[in-house]
């Protein structure tokens, strides 16, 4: 159902920011976007993702990473009240490659960020952190996010943490998933919200999935007023 969508195939380095900007209005038609990057072995490049208005769009990006290619992504997201972005971002990482992603959320709105990492190669490392500040009112902001660990001597990172305002709903469910092959792994999780009125809820599911009996990995969960 995709109606546009951009492939971007990587073979030198990229020194300056792509940027991804989508702006939606209430009566155009739903914005459904598929984008590919592909990162050929020991290229770096810097995305970003911008998104504003109080429409409603469905984006899917799918990032392949071959072998010491390195790939920055930053999403920032500005809603209005009757705003909905549903986002999904799915990266394969080959060996010692590196893949870091960024979102920032602010303004109303409905706002869903997906984030799927398998770290297909040895000595591979992600890292995925959020922050948002949540508006009065009926507002969402729900965070998905998970790691699977498929090699040995891989490193992950999931950091996420919420200000919410009155009637605003704050969610995060994360995995880290660690196969029995995977030996060596270190991987961490934390989530954390500021509840600045009695109405506002946050929602949190820490998942730990481990095969392996050689690992580092911890998840932690905390809110309050």
């Amino acid at each position: 159902y995709a109606k546009s969508g951009i492939l971007i195939n990587v073979k030198e380095d990229v020194e300056l920011p792509i940027e991804f900007k989508y702006i939606t209005r209430g009566s155009e038609p739903k914005c459904l976007v598929r984008n590919f990057l592909k990162l050929s072995p020991g290229k770096k490049i810097t995305v970003i993702e911008h998104f504003e208005g109080n429409g409603w769009s469905n984006i899917l990006t799918e990032m392949y990473l071959q072998e010491e290619s390195t790939l920055n992504h930053f999403r920032f997201k500005n809603l209005q009240k009757d705003g909905t972005s549903n986002t999904f971002v799915i990266a394969k990482l080959q060996k010692k490659s590196s893949f870091q992603s960024n979102s920032l959320s602010v303004g109303l709105g409905n706002n869903r960020n997906e984030c799927h990492v398998m770290l297909n190669g040895e000595f591979s490392s992600a890292a995925i952190s959020g922050a948002s500040f949540l508006g009065n009112g009926e507002t969402l902001d729900d965070d998905v996010t998970s790691i699977h660990h498929v090699k040995p001597d891989c490193t992950s990172r999931q950091i996420f943490k919420k200000v919410q305002g009155a009637g605003s709903i704050g969610v995060f469910q994360g995995k880290i998933r660690v196969e029995k092959e995977a030996q060596k792994t270190d991987g961490y999780q934390t989530s954390r919200a500021i509840l600045l009125e009695e109405s506002s809820k946050f929602l949190a599911k820490p998942e730990l999935e481990i095969f392996a009996d050689d690992v580092s990995c911890s998840h932690g969960s905390v809110s309050g007023s």
